[in-house]
């Protein structure tokens, strides 16, 4: 199943434990395809440098190497028009990667983006969401 997960998703998935957590399984036993844009790369990178986190720039390239890199797959970006952009402009790479990959679901518990559900030719889901319709138990 190909898929795009918004930063937040990816942050909490590889960071916390809790329903996100179960990204990094799915991802890593390739149930889900994770795929993504150089942007979308680039603004994973560039969210876990938050002072907040508190990782140095070795550590960081270690939880990508270990825990993220191996399961991408990239793609090319849509280049045309969006007919409904994002209120938040900054999640249309997010879109622009979704219709570029021809995924099956866009991920994020963000409400710009899930807003957008029913416009595009792939659901919008939340990851709680998503988990139960095609991962709840016994799947």
């Amino acid at each position: 199943m190909k898929i795009v997960l918004d930063t937040n998703v990816v942050i909490s998935a590889l960071l916390h434990q809790g329903l996100t957590r179960r990204f990094l399984e799915l991802w890593r036993t390739r149930r889900i395809k994770l795929l993504v844009s150089q942007a979308i790369l680039n603004e994973y990178a560039r969210v876990l440098h938050y002072p907040k986190f508190g990782y140095s720039p070795e550590t960081i390239a270690e939880i990508l190497a270990e825990n993220l890199l191996p399961w991408l797959t990239k793609v090319e970006e849509y280049g045309g028009k969006l007919d409904y952009p994002s209120k938040d402009k900054g999640d249309d790479l997010f879109l622009r990667a979704a219709l570029g990959g021809k995924v099956e679901v866009l991920i994020s518990g963000d409400p710009h983006l899930t807003e957008l559900d029913g416009k595009y030719p792939f659901p919008i889901l939340p990851p709680g969401a998503f988990l139960s319709k095609y991962f709840g138990r016994g799947k």
